[in-house]
């Protein structure tokens, strides 16, 4: 199964579409944004004609490349050293396993510096409290969905899973930030030590070497890191959201 990476959904996937299907993940959005203020966050309103680079898509391959990233990212928050690269990834890494017991999740009615409890959450009192994910760092790398959910041009540090919903059915519940993503990105390619003025079709074509004493052993990584800090950018500059299809 493929993994497509697109900034600015509705010209990349919606634009020759019928007004229905529009209107559909309009009515997402909107509910999407009902939340948001719930949370005490800003709106995201996503942007629906071409502008610029926009639509923007990289069809990455296999969700696995996400994977590979994150172990790096696990490593680093552990204070390990860099693991050594695979190309057959197993079901439970321990790295990755070792950084999901480290983070915390626990349902706010607001999300910000003083999050406010749902009273009477041990009765499940509230259905409309979301659920944040808070850790060592790289959240939003780690702990977002690998396969559905948006990246917002919003600044905020928790992951968000929005409360159940069957109007999340298309992409999932997953909100993060293009901001921290972004911070997190930048970081990774700090320690990877790539050639960041190349372009994501020539990473793409470089082969791991686990023999190479540079880069070249995590060039998977490298590549991945790349598409997120590009797509990132491209957020943030145009206001659309990062989906993962």
């Amino acid at each position: 199964m493929g993994m497509d990476i697109v900034v600015g959904v509705f010209p990349e996937l919606y634009d020759s579409a019928d007004d229905e299907i529009r209107a559909k993940q309009r009515e997402e959005f909107a509910a999407i944004n009902r939340a948001l203020r719930a949370a005490g966050l800003p709106e995201h309103h996503e942007p629906e004609t071409a502008r610029g680079a926009i639509p923007w898509n990289c069809r990455v391959g296999s969700w696995v490349c996400v994977h590979y990233l994150r172990r790096i990212a696990a490593s680093i928050v552990l204070g390990k050293v860099l693991p050594p690269p695979v190309t057959d990834l197993p079901p439970h890494d321990p790295l990755v396993d070792a950084f999901n017991r480290a983070c915390i999740s626990r349902r706010v009615a607001r999300v910000g510096p003083n999050d406010t409890p749902i009273p009477g959450e041990e009765a499940g009192a509230s259905p409309l409290g979301i659920e944040i994910i808070e850790g060592p760092g790289f959240e939003h790398l780690i702990c977002h969905s690998d396969c559905t959910g948006f990246y917002l041009p919003i600044p905020f540090r928790p992951v968000i899973v929005l409360p159940s919903d069957p109007r999340w059915d298309q992409w999932g519940p997953w909100l993060g930030s293009s901001y921290t993503l972004l911070d997190e990105c930048e970081r990774l390619s700090e320690v990877l030590r790539y050639p960041r003025d190349w372009e994501i079709e020539a990473l793409r074509e470089q082969e791991p070497d686990s023999t190479a004493a540079d880069w070249h052993r995590y060039a998977i990584e490298c590549f991945m890191c790349q598409v997120l800090i590009t797509a990132c950018r491209l957020s943030i500059e145009s206001g659309c959201a990062i989906v993962y299809c």
